[in-house]
């Protein structure tokens, strides 16, 4: 008789594990389907070492990239960014302006005293002279025309990282946001990427039209 008991008590344990398991997975689904309504497409844990954004960069004709100083996402792309210009690619970066008083207060409220960002501004103008020194290089090697990088700088309390891939040739638009939390950087925040661009398309070309572009040089 206590085989049968044994049997029994091992179906329901099996029947509630097996119920646990379609739980989690309908959640997840339905968690999966809330977003995709959204327009969101996956949320990463970090805004840096996404696979899908390099790839993504590496195959597109446009780089769009808004944030404060946009040091961080700069930087870790570097090679990406250069090797798109060095094929003809084009940069456009919407950047804080260093005097602006919100970048006064974004450093004051990361406690990295009042200079901190309008410093790091700076560095990512030496870091894109850098770049387009490389890619103008790079071109030479291959024959091609090296891309531009256009800068233009805001003065609002704008703050989460904006990045927008445009491949005109296949009309794809891809784009990713990070949800900036103070004192993190950019690239160690979560960041989001869309299935549905177009918002964000239009929220950084409402800036970009709104200011005038500094044409990165060599010299």
């Amino acid at each position: 008789m206590n085989w049968v008991i044994e049997i029994v008590v091992s179906s329901i344990i099996s029947s509630i594990f097996t119920a646990g398991i379609l739980s989690a997975i309908i959640t997840k689904l339905q968690k999966g389907l809330e977003l995709h309504s959204n327009g969101i497409k996956r949320i990463y844990p970090y805004g840096k070492n996404i696979k899908s954004l390099e790839k993504t960069m590496k195959n597109c004709t446009t780089i769009k990239i808004l944030g404060f100083s946009a040091l961080g996402i700069t930087h870790s792309y570097r090679r990406v960014l250069t090797n798109h210009l060095a094929k003809g690619g084009k940069l456009e970066f919407l950047l804080a302006k260093e005097d602006s008083e919100i970048t006064t207060e974004a450093s004051l409220m990361e406690n990295r005293g009042t200079k901190a960002i309008a410093n790091s501004i700076g560095e990512t103008f030496e870091l894109l002279k850098a770049i387009k020194i490389d890619s103008e290089k790079e071109a030479e090697k291959t024959g091609k025309k090296c891309g531009d990088i256009e800068v233009r700088q805001y003065n609002t309390e704008i703050r989460n990282q904006l990045i927008i891939c445009i491949n005109s040739e296949k009309e794809e638009v891809s784009a990713w946001m990070s949800i900036l939390l103070p004192p993190l950087p950019a690239v160690e925040c979560k960041m989001i990427e869309y299935s549905e661009p177009s918002d964000c398309v239009r929220y950084d070309d409402t800036i970009w039209n709104r200011h005038e572009t500094h044409l990165i040089k060599c010299d």
